[in-house]
């Protein structure tokens, strides 16, 4: 992907937020004392965690027929 522009940080629950900066997705979490943990997801991360998203959606429906 190529995204040439920047977002604002944004709440995703449990304490993190994501942030789109230098056309990377920005992830932190906070305990109201500034970042505590930052991870940077390039596009062959993100491509990598969309694939394994989909693998468990595929498994969690192989998992309901057998139920």
């Amino acid at each position: 992907w190529e995204l040439d522009f920047d977002m604002k940080k944004s709440y995703l629950g449990d304490s993190v937020y994501v942030e789109l900066i230098d056309g990377m997705l920005k992830l932190t979490t906070e305990n109201g004392n500034g970042a505590s943990n930052i991870i940077y997801i390039d596009h062959e991360v993100w491509h990598n965690l969309q694939a394994y998203v989909i693998t468990l959606e595929i498994e969690n429906k192989n998992n309901e027929k057998h139920s």
